[in-house]
């Protein structure tokens, strides 16, 4: 349900849907191993990338390439 919203840019559902499963949010296929957020880019759903990057915890990129 969650990449099938993101590949349709279905926003509310896709809020919907992480409203009550916050921990799928890094949900990925099943087929291709993509993850929700490489979905929405590929289908460039934009609003669903940004409220999936809205969402994200917060990282800190690395320093350091190895």
């Amino acid at each position: 349900e969650l990449l099938e919203a993101a590949m349709l840019g279905k926003l509310g559902r896709l809020k919907a849907f992480l409203d009550k499963n916050p921990d799928q949010l890094n949900l990925t296929s099943v087929k291709r191993g993509w993850s929700t957020l490489q979905v929405a880019v590929g289908f460039s759903k934009m609003e669903i990338v940004a409220e999936l990057i809205e969402r994200a915890p917060t990282w800190r990129p690395s320093t350091t390439w190895a």
